[in-house]
């Protein structure tokens, strides 16, 4: 193989070290969703809830900590979206590097 040849191949390792990467954090920020709507699920009729600050806990009313869950669910999922946009670039970039590797190799 010619040098364009392998550095079209680390180019590649190199991208898909950053999708693994993305994959990791975006399963994470999926766990975090989750985590998020089953809290917000426990909110529904709660008159009152508790929220831990530091090391102590304290009581609010429902629908304030509801509210905060919800803001946080969003920016949760905003997050995935951005992860999972990303991912497709360099799945389509992966793609494209190997498509050229191929090339490379027969041509």
């Amino acid at each position: 193989m010619d040098a364009e040849a392998n550095e079209l191949i680390q180019k590649l390792q190199m991208v898909e070290e950053n999708l693994h990467g993305y994959l990791g954090q975006k399963q994470q920020a999926q766990a975090n969703v989750l985590e998020l709507e089953s809290a917000l699920e426990a909110l529904v009729d709660a008159p009152n809830a508790y929220l831990i600050v530091g090391n102590i806990m304290v009581e609010r009313p429902g629908e304030t900590i509801k509210k905060d869950v919800e803001d946080r669910l969003e920016r949760a999922r905003l997050r995935v979206q951005s992860f999972e946009k990303q991912e497709a670039k360099l799945k389509q970039e992966t793609e494209r590097l190997q498509a050229e590797i191929m090339q490379k190799i027969k041509g």
